[in-house]
């Protein structure tokens, strides 16, 4: 199954209604195939010169609805059978604010399908995976656009070089990574331009594993805050950035929410990558690198990583 019917499961563009947010240039459902409107934080021209170093800007497809001060809600007419929203998620300012005006416009049992990228293969690597609190705080407060910690932060310590380590705050052994010396003061002044220059800066405000995703629906769905059932859930593949999520739009009072969320983390523990397994109490032997991690995932496939799973937790000493 490819990425686009992960996302949709059953539904058939041809007969349905659909939004799709920030498709930018390379819209899963095109308007030929059904009735989709795209979505986006501003209108097509604005895109197209924010992302003018990001192949042929004619390429962007005209946006619809612009969805910025004003809730989605008062700017459709109609409830929607879908919404997909690739690599948009980590995108938005308020991401609790952001699900429920989705859950508003979905008709019941409608589909929002997510591609979400995965902290440990993007530039995220070196950032630490968000919070339910930070989440609660930039939901309280109303955030429109990105706020001055999201900025800085996806500023200071994105990863673009290879040749360092993916480090994490908290983990020097040897101090700060030179790119990470090397961004500092530019964040900072960026930041402070903020305070006397308010304006919209495009950045990953929300950092996930597939884990972590799962944790954050749990927590949220606590709190009242995650009217979805989570109908399917697909791991980041080895050589892939990002996982998808296909969500189902339900009453957040209803127990297929946190039954979702549990049988999903069952699936998980049968696909889980190599390179996310508990460590065992052994050392790890010096030279290991991330390609040969890489290497031994696309060699052994989800049902041989499954295996290996299973032997390191039969045969892992016991915990005392």
């Amino acid at each position: 199954m490819d990425k686009r019917g992960r996302m949709l499961g059953t539904i058939d563009v041809a007969t349905s209604s659909g939004l799709e947010i920030g498709p930018l240039h390379l819209p899963l459902v095109h308007r030929s195939e059904g009735r989709v409107l795209y979505v986006d934080y501003a209108d097509a021209d604005t895109l197209r010169a924010n992302f003018r170093h990001q192949g042929d800007p004619a390429d962007i497809v005209d946006v619809d609805i612009v969805w910025g001060s004003r809730p989605l809600l008062e700017l459709l007419d109609h409830p929607v059978d879908y919404i997909l929203a690739s690599h948009v998620i980590e995108h938005v300012p308020d991401l609790i604010g952001w699900l429920m005006e989705l859950h508003a416009i979905l008709r019941p049992g409608g589909i929002l399908g997510l591609a979400i990228p995965d902290r440990s293969r993007t530039f995220d690597v070196r950032r630490q995976v968000s919070s339910p609190g930070e989440m609660v705080e930039a939901w309280l407060l109303g955030y429109r656009r990105p706020s001055i910690r999201q900025v800085f932060e996806a500023a200071a310590l994105s990863k673009d070089r290879d040749d360092e380590e993916d480090w994490i705050l908290g983990t020097s052994k040897s101090g700060l990574p030179d790119e990470v010396r090397s961004r500092l003061q530019n964040a900072l002044d960026l930041s402070k331009s903020l305070l006397t220059e308010p304006r919209y800066i495009d950045v990953h405000a929300w950092v996930f594993t597939i884990e972590s995703f799962l944790d954050t629906a749990e927590a949220l769905h606590l709190m009242g805050c995650f009217p979805f059932a989570i109908e399917a859930f697909y791991p980041t593949e080895p050589g892939q950035i990002e996982f998808q999520v296909r969500l189902r739009a339900i009453g957040n009072e209803d127990t297929a929410v946190e039954d979702s969320i549990k049988a999903a983390r069952e699936s998980l523990r049968e696909v889980l990558p190599i390179d996310h397994m508990p460590d065992l109490q052994t050392p790890e032997p010096e030279g290991v690198t991330n390609a040969f991690r890489h290497l031994i995932k696309t060699i052994l496939g989800p049902r041989g990583l499954a295996l290996v799973r299973n032997c390191k937790r039969r045969f892992a000493p016991e915990q005392v």
